[in-house]
This record gives C-alpha cells, structure tokens and sequence, in this order.
C-alpha cells in the first residue's frame, strides 16, 4: 500500500482531528470526506483550537489519489502551496505530506481513488555536459536516463498564463522508471518551491494526466544530468505569458543565490528591458548550450544598458544569474 500524507497543525474552532489513519472505502469508485460527516455542498467545517493532527490517508497500491481541498483561511501562517493555493481543480497525489499552521479557519476535503493509467514509455537520454531535454506534454510516461554513474535533475516550466497554472499539478514525478517507484512530486511543487526534482539513481518519470495537445502545446518540463543543474540554487523554465506569444516578461530569480531560467522557442527573443537590476546580481546570456562559445552578452548593473537590445537565437535560451536579487527582463519575439 501507498499513503498519502496530510500533517496538520490546526488552531481554531468547531471539530476535533481525527480519525488519524482514513481508509479507502470498500468500493473504490465512491469518494471519502474528511471531516467524517461534511459532504460535497455543505458550509465549510471550522477546525477546532489547539490541536496538533496528523492525518494519513491510505491509497491502494496502482492508484492515486484525486484530492479537491475545500478551505477558507483567514490567515497563511505557515505551511505548503498543497493546502492554500485557493484554486478548487484537484491535486493529484501518490503519497504526500504537508505540515501548516492555521488560524480561525475552515478546512475539508474529498478523495477519490482512480487507477493508474497503462501507458507506453517515452525513453529520453540524457548525458553530462549537453543542454536539457525539453518536453511538450505527450500521452506517454516520460523516463529520462542517463549512464549508471549519473543522477536526473527534472525541472518545470511556468504555465503561459495563471487561469492554467493549476493544471501543473495534475502532474505525478517519480524516482526511476515506474509508477510503482518513490513518488517525489508534482511538477506545481517544483514551480512553487523553484527547485528541480532530483532522481536517487539514473532514472526519474513523469506523467502529465491528460495534458497533451490540444489542452498544452507548450513545453512543460526538462530533464539533464544533475550535474549540469547543481551549482544553481534555482533552476526553472519559462513560458510567455502573452497571448500571441511575442510580448514576454520573464523573472530571473536569484532570491537563493544563482538561478538558470531557460525559455524553448524556434525564433529570435531580443532583450529589450531590464527591470530592478540589482548591484549584487550578474546576467549571462546563452544560445542553445551553456559554455564560453555559446555565450552571446555578459551584463552587469552598471553596463547592461550600453548592452540593449540583444539578439538571442536558437531554439533554447538560457538566462543565467550569477550572485542575488530578482530582476524583471521585457523580451520580444520573432
């Protein structure tokens, strides 16, 4: 048996924890509620004050659990974006553990078990020292794979736009080739906590639940040999949030220190703009690979105007940030 997670630390009103350990029902096609007793319509339950929960909810091996939080918190106090992200599609989980710290708020949620898919694998090489593999969400269960010695780095791209950000979720990452290997996430996590998924071997999955074209035509993960990713604290891909895809704003994000952000598009992006660059922060700009031939502008805070606008071809872009800060960078593209 699989187990999905939820650690809660609860402050307010209204109903206790418990119980602590939620079996499946016996006929998998219904669903369960938590708290026992609330159904799909009713007011949300208040949690009651000064308690300290934990509760597992049991998921049968070859299944996954469909989990929609119903929540209205006052206060984000604390916690993981699995319990206040306030969108109401489902998350998809194999097992998951979450600890928040609420107060005055209400809190429920429904489970249903569905059945993991029989898919085909799409098996994607990956080798040290060569540029990520990006992916366009497909029907297959992903597997990237290096050599025996190597481990897998699997990072996410942004949604082009917030009313599809949520769909990032409906996304399972796995550490070897299988659904039955360790669950290590969902590619919303990877998103929100800007950090890549890192593989224990030389394998790490990934399935997309239905995401295929027409619904994303956009690439939404990559995966290389963490070597290639582990000197950056935060390393994430970017899509443009506008509509015709031409006018982009993207985040390079060194709040933790060195950051790569990479956009996949087979055209020109130029640099038009920089936006609170910061003293502490250094931009160097790559074609395709990462290495000294490939770089095309190396931009500091007190050059990086002489140096606009700048030209960056190929069909992968890299935007690397050496040192801290955050700076906003316009990009057109043809």
């Amino acid at each position: 048996m699989l187990f999905f997670f939820a650690l809660l630390f609860i402050s307010s009103t209204a109903y206790p924890c418990g119980p602590s350990v939620i079996n499946p029902p016996a006929d998998l096609s219904q669903p369960i509620f938590y708290p026992v007793g609330w159904t799909d319509g009713q007011p949300y339950p208040i949690l009651d004050t000064g308690l300290n929960c934990m509760l597992k909810v049991i998921v049968p091996t070859g299944y996954y659990a469909n989990v929609t939080f119903h929540r209205f918190f006052h206060h984000q106090t604390g916690g993981t974006y699995v319990i206040y992200t306030n969108h109401m599609s489902p998350h998809f989980y194999v097992n998951m553990q979450s600890n928040i710290s609420t107060h005055d708020d209400q809190f429920a949620f429904k489970v249903y078990y569905m059945k993991l898919p029989t898919v085909n694998s799409n098996i994607i090489n990956v080798s040290r020292g060569n540029p990520p593999v990006i992916v366009v969400p497909n029907d297959k269960f992903n597997v990237f794979q290096a050599n025996s010695q190597s481990k897998i780095s699997l990072s996410s791209f942004s949604a082009p736009s917030l009313s599809t950000s949520y769909l990032l979720r409906q996304t399972l990452v796995f550490d070897s080739d299988t659904f039955s290997s360790r669950f290590l996430g969902t590619l919303e996590q990877a998103i929100n906590f800007k950090l890549p998924f890192r593989s224990t071997q030389n394998k790490i999955g990934i399935y997309t639940f239905g995401l295929e074209a027409p619904v994303l035509q956009f690439p939404l993960f990559m995966g290389q040999d963490s070597k290639d990713a582990e000197k950056y604290n935060t390393y994430q891909g970017e899509n443009c949030l506008d509509p015709d895809n031409q006018q982009c704003v993207f985040y390079l994000d060194g709040t933790f220190g060195n950051s790569m952000t990479v956009t996949s598009y087979n055209g020109t992006e130029v640099i038009g703009a920089f936006w609170d660059f910061p003293q502490t922060a250094h931009v160097n700009v790559y074609e395709n690979r990462i290495d000294s031939t490939t770089k095309v502008a190396s931009l500091g805070p007190n050059d990086y105007r002489n140096q606009l606008p700048i030209a960056v071809k190929g069909v992968e872009k890299f935007y690397e940030l050496i040192g801290s800060g955050v700076i906003k960078m316009g990009v057109t593209r043809f």
